[in-house]
């Protein structure tokens, strides 16, 4: 568990660090997307089962190529069930799926990304501005306890939960997913950490 940097909120939690099950998040683009015919992105190999809290850590970089367009998403990480995966191009809004979206959104006239749940957005944050060469780098850790049905998102340099997804469906495994949209817009880079 040494490599992943745990936020504090979770090492300090005795109900919760001792029983996380550090996840290595493996994506297996090839054998998948061929069953994929609407959803772009990969899936983990493995899912996340009941009963167990499982963390894992993201490592983004983003760079602005040609500023975007009006509704373009820039990537997608989340978790779902592999019923909710192909329906759309993304999971975001799907039944059994909980994600985070980084996409271009004209009122901040910046690269943001958001949580979404029931329609309502719970979290929003502006990356970088929307001009060619803007960069930014962020370290997201992800904790999803299956036995009380919630999704954390955490900024590990920061040390700061930046959101917490409630009531998360956890009866069937749900699998690690991430997605790049618009390449020629934004060069983005996903890196995940594992505690092995």
């Amino acid at each position: 568990m040494n490599s992943l940097r745990f936020p504090a909120a979770v090492m300090n939690n005795p109900d919760i660090y001792p029983k996380i099950r550090t996840f290595r998040v493996s994506l297996d683009r090839k054998l998948h997307i061929e069953k994929h015919e609407r959803y772009k992105g990969a899936r983990g190999t493995h899912g996340f089962t009941q009963p167990g809290i499982y963390f894992y850590e993201v490592i983004l970089s983003l760079k602005v190529v040609t500023p975007l367009q009006l509704n373009s998403i820039v990537l997608e990480i989340g978790i779902a069930r592999k019923s909710a995966i192909d329906k759309k191009k993304y999971i975001e809004g799907q039944q059994y799926a909980y994600s985070m979206i980084a996409f271009y959104h004209p009122a901040c006239d910046a690269a943001c990304v958001h949580v979404v749940r029931d329609r309502k957005v719970i979290f929003h944050k502006t990356l970088m501005k929307n001009k060619v060469d803007e960069e930014c780098r962020l370290v997201l850790g992800f904790l999803l306890n299956t036995d009380t049905g919630t999704w954390e998102i955490y900024d590990i340099e920061k040390d700061v939960r930046l959101c917490v997804v409630r009531d998360v469906n956890c009866d069937e495994p749900l699998f690690p997913v991430i997605s790049g949209y618009n390449p020629s817009e934004v060069q983005a880079t996903a890196t995940f950490g594992s505690g092995h």
